[in-house]
C-alpha cells in the first residue's frame, strides 16, 4: 500500500480537449510498474537487453471526469544506455 500512496510512484494524467486539442489540467493518476523476472524496477531502470519486460499502469480518473467518456492513450519513454536520444512508444489497437 505504501508504494500506491508514494508520489514518486504516481504520474498525473493530462488532459487534452478533442475539440481543439488544448491541454486541460486535472487529478487523474497513473502508477506505472515495469517488472523483470528479477522483480519491480523504478525510472532510471537499466537493463539487459536480453531482459524480458512486463509494463503496466493503474488508473485513477479524476471525480469531476466519473461518467463521461473517455480515450486513453499510453506513451511510454525510453533513453539508450550511452546515448541523449529519447525513443517514445505509444500502444495502439495492435498493443
Amino acid at each position: 500500500m505504501d508504494d500506491i500512496l508514494n508520489p514518486a510512484v504516481v504520474s498525473r494524467g493530462l488532459g487534452i480537449k478533442a475539440g481543439d486539442s488544448q491541454f486541460v489540467a486535472t487529478n487523474a493518476q497513473f502508477k506505472h510498474s515495469l517488472k523483470n523476472k528479477n522483480g519491480r524496477h523504478a525510472n532510471g531502470a537499466i537493463l539487459a537487453q536480453s531482459d524480458e519486460v512486463t509494463l503496466g499502469a493503474t488508473f485513477q480518473p479524476d471525480i469531476a471526469h466519473l461518467g463521461q467518456n473517455a480515450d486513453l492513450l499510453t506513451v511510454a519513454t525510453f533513453t539508450p544506455m550511452n546515448s541523449n536520444r529519447q525513443m517514445m512508444f505509444m500502444g495502439d489497437k495492435k498493443g
